[in-house]
């Protein structure tokens, strides 16, 4: 049992609340996160992770609660978006999951004209964890072959945090943030790269 003393800096009790749900103790860090809310009703970090949380307990009615305040508070917060589509999809709502699960986050297009001859453009994305983008990558591929585009290829189909569609002329990439980070495709192909590496990056089994 967890006893509050007075009131607690906000910033002390974000830091328990998101060590408890590292640890997978969403029980005790969601009256963590409550009590943030409490005292600040538009934190929308308290919010969203109190959401992950009640998710993690498959209290998904409680979460998408939490998701739609966040999205109140700020309309383009596209994890809340998506993990409300999580919500959905598990509450058996699969038509209204749909609209909100099919966001990827962080999308960045880089021209790669003068840079290289395997593609025109490269556009990296992020999902918010496997399920998320496995389901990002079939949506894009059911699109483009929509747009006449049927001859593209899927790598990663064995990897859990990286997928890449070969659309031609565009190269996708969807990550999970911490793979995104470590690769940093946005700062290596802001720079010419020479002719050798192309063909690592190219084909290189994330």
């Amino acid at each position: 049992m967890i006893f509050f003393a007075g009131k607690e800096k906000t910033e002390d009790l974000l830091d328990q609340a998101m060590s408890y749900l590292e640890k997978g103790q969403p029980k005790v860090a969601i009256p963590l996160f409550k009590k943030i809310v409490k005292q600040e009703p538009k934190n929308t970090t308290a919010l969203y992770n109190q959401g992950l949380a009640l998710n993690q307990l498959k209290k998904y009615q409680d979460a998408i609660t939490c998701f739609d305040k966040v999205i109140q508070i700020n309309p383009d917060d596209v994890g809340s978006i998506n993990n409300r589509g999580i919500s959905l999809a598990e509450l058996g709502n699969t038509d209204d999951a749909f609209e909100y699960y099919n966001k990827a986050i962080e999308i960045k297009s880089i021209n790669l004209q003068d840079k290289t001859s395997i593609a025109d453009f490269m556009i990296i994305a992020s999902g918010n964890s496997s399920r998320h983008i496995q389901a990002l990558s079939e949506i894009l591929i059911d699109e483009l072959k929509k747009k006449g585009i049927n001859n593209c290829h899927l790598e990663g189909k064995d990897s859990s945090d990286w997928k890449l569609i070969d659309a031609i002329d565009i190269i996708i990439h969807i990550f999970h943030p911490e793979k995104r980070k470590f690769y940093d495709l946005e700062k290596m192909w802001s720079e010419l790269i020479p002719k050798e590496r192309l063909t690592i990056w190219k084909t290189s089994n994330f």
